[in-house]
């Protein structure tokens, strides 16, 4: 098991917040004043495109069976911008924290939280294991250094949240993909939803890239916030992902969960990445996923964008990196990954060092032009879309 315990404590009072934070904040009383054994809290972070989305429908689907093998994965009824519904369970505490380490007002955030927090209180109460897991409780931090702020401000306000329900102990589990994937894969991901119309080049160029990159900088900043309360463990995507059971196994194995027989797996891939093609037309058409629009147009989108990769997807191995490119940029993090490995892994390998010898892509432009017309075809007038899109295969 990857793991390390920190050696210094946070600590830090509430008496500076709010009396809205402070009430939001306030644990049921009978547990407060029956000081019972709480159990451990698992805090499963993400990050983002290390298979999140199929983690946590296996733990969705797998509630009653991960309860018997001690571990609850608690929904909660109350979570605003939840894109998978209660699959994803950590919303609340990711919003509510942000909105603390931006000093935001947080009206809007209360009385999610509230019920939440204290149905999870309950949740430990009696030494239970529960699980939460939202990959916003990583990706808001890194978000924090294109805002110019210090994520560190970000992981003081969860442990401080955390600390105050005295979990008997606090495990933290992060994947980490090596980065010439990960960030192709993110790149995809940002023009799917319409957050970026860069090309990947720019996008790579960005100098924001190295502190979502350079994955030591949050492990810093979450080790330095929790200290000794919490042990975080690191586990590498890509190896996880090869095995057998895939990052289901993997993620039971390094939490010593039992592998039960019983267990459901995702039948098909979930969250599915855009194919270059796919993505350059979504890019130069400026027409994502979550681009402004009512819920009916968003699913439409949603349902052509889909279909685009599904009908022509890239040849196996196909990769966006010249030859060399890979390695050379991977140089830049190879410092950090090092010493990842030594305070993280025992010394062992996080990534393997083998590098996709794929064909690299080569825009189709026919096919482009055809993507960007279905995604043209959803801005027309719901009686021309009737008519367009069926000839142009954006939907049945």
């Amino acid at each position: 098991m990857f793991s390390k315990t920190s050696t210094t404590r946070y600590t830090e009072s509430c008496s500076d917040n709010t009396e809205k934070q402070c009430r939001s904040e306030r644990l049921n009383i009978d547990i407060l004043e029956a000081r019972v054994a709480m159990g451990e809290l698992i805090l499963h972070i993400g990050t983002r495109k290390t298979g999140t989305t199929s983690l946590q429908k296996f733990f969705y689907d797998n509630r009653d069976v991960l309860l018997r093998n001690g571990v609850d994965y608690i929904q909660f009824t109350r979570q605003k911008a939840a894109p998978y519904k209660n699959n994803r369970n950590g919303v609340f505490l990711s919003r509510y924290c942000e909105a603390l380490s931006l000093k935001k007002e947080i009206d809007n955030y209360v009385n999610d939280f509230e019920e939440n927090y204290n149905r999870l209180a309950m949740a430990l109460k009696g030494n239970n294991r529960v699980l939460i897991s939202d990959e916003d409780l990583s990706n808001l931090s890194i978000k924090k250094y294109g805002e110019k702020q210090n994520p560190e401000t970000y992981w003081r306000e969860l442990a401080r949240v955390i600390g105050n329900l005295e979990p008997s102990k606090t495990t933290i589990i992060v994947y980490l993909r090596r980065q010439d994937e990960y960030v192709v894969s993110t790149w995809k991901e940002r023009v799917k939803g319409g957050f970026i119309n860069n090309t990947f080049r720019e996008y790579l160029r960005d100098p924001n890239r190295k502190y979502e990159l350079d994955y030591t900088i949050m492990l810093d900043a979450i080790s330095s916030s929790f200290g000794s309360a919490a042990k975080i463990i690191v586990r590498s995507y890509n190896k996880a992902s090869s095995s057998p059971d895939g990052i289901f196994r993997d993620f039971c194995d390094a939490l010593e969960i039992p592998w039960d027989n019983d267990y459901k797996k995702p039948t098909s891939k979930i969250n599915k990445s855009l194919s270059f093609d796919a993505a350059e037309a979504v890019r130069t058409c400026k027409y994502g996923m979550y681009v402004l629009g009512n819920e009916e147009k968003r699913k439409k989108r949603k349902k052509a964008i889909a279909a685009l990769s599904s009908k022509y997807p890239d040849p196996k191995g196909t990769t966006i990196f010249m030859p060399g490119e890979a390695e050379s940029f991977m140089k830049q993090f190879s410092e950090a990954n090092r010493r990842i490995e030594e305070e993280y892994c025992d010394n062992k390998p996080l990534f393997s060092n083998e590098f996709n010898k794929g064909p690299i892509w080569q825009p189709n432009r026919l096919r482009i032009a055809k993507y960007r017309a279905v995604l043209m075809c959803l801005r027309l007038p719901k009686k021309l879309r009737s008519f367009f899109g069926p000839k142009l295969g954006a939907w049945k």
